[in-house]
């Protein structure tokens, strides 16, 4: 048995899918909750442009991580918080997990009984430690 919180058909639009999906998850960011926005399907089925957006000729279509990168930015300017942001873009293919942050190295993801982690960590250049 599986169970869905939402599902949506293949006519909804990447700003409505934001709007019912993934903007509630930015909402409970800001008040201390971890947050995962987390793509699944078979290959073609429209997860690389519903998570990254589009640009064909004259239209671009924005993605779920353009969307919330947006809109967690502008918070933060508009209540002028001092934050720091810690993003993590991880790919799950065939078994393996890839860093897409980090040249698609292979992540070994570890657990201790108290929590999972990840084996690896990224050095970001200006704004300090990533993963």
């Amino acid at each position: 048995m599986f169970v869905f919180d939402q599902v949506f058909d293949e006519n909804v639009s990447n700003e409505q899918l934001y709007a019912e999906a993934v903007q509630p998850l930015v909402d409970a960011a800001f008040t201390g909750i971890k947050v995962t926005c987390f793509a699944y399907g078979q290959t073609g089925s429209g997860k690389t442009f519903t998570m990254m957006g589009s640009q064909k000729e004259d239209q671009f279509v924005p993605g779920m991580f353009l969307l919330a990168a947006s809109e967690i930015f502008s918070k933060i300017e508009e209540q002028k918080w001092n934050l720091t942001v810690w993003v993590s873009f991880y790919e799950i293919y065939c078994g393996k997990l890839f860093d897409l942050l980090n040249d698609r190295k292979i992540l070994f993801a570890r657990e201790d009984g108290k929590q999972v982690g990840l084996g690896e960590s990224v050095e970001c250049v200006d704004r300090g430690t990533v993963g």
